[in-house]
């Protein structure tokens, strides 16, 4: 995705597209795994400094429906894009390394279910996780 389309998804989210803002959604969006804020802050070092101002940016876009909590594992919420692919209906789990705390999808693994409305909203909020060792700290 180029900044045209990142500056146009941000629109039609209704929000004014900031270079904070921009910056964070093209991270979120070329990184490929959910992302914590300090993890984000390491990624836009060269661009932005603002501690403060990007973790306003991450949840303001959780609060619009832009981005959501991938994972909570710890108490430290890692942040992804809403898509398809982990959209209620089509829920994908997330691998957590107990060793180096990197959380990754499982994009080739995925829970296909129909989902009615009574259960909808509640598992937006739901997570699916396996932990142990990912490839490189075996």
């Amino acid at each position: 995705m180029n900044q045209e389309e990142i500056r146009s998804l941000l629109k039609d989210y209704k929000l004014r597209a900031t270079s904070t803002r921009m910056a964070v959604l093209n991270v979120l969006i070329h990184v490929k795994r959910p992302l914590s804020h300090s993890e984000m802050v390491q990624e836009l070092k060269d661009t932005c400094s603002d501690q403060a101002t990007i973790y306003r940016t991450l949840i303001k876009f959780v609060d619009v429906g832009l981005i959501r909590v991938a994972s909570n594992v710890n108490g430290m919420a890692r942040y992804e894009v809403l898509n398809e692919e982990n959209d209620p209906q089509h829920i994908h789990p997330h691998f957590v390394c107990k060793e180096c705390g990197i959380v990754s999808c499982l994009p080739k693994i995925k829970i296909i279910s129909a989902v009615d409305e009574q259960w909808r909203e509640i598992l937006r909020a739901a997570e699916l996780q396996f932990l142990g060792l990912c490839p490189t700290c075996i």
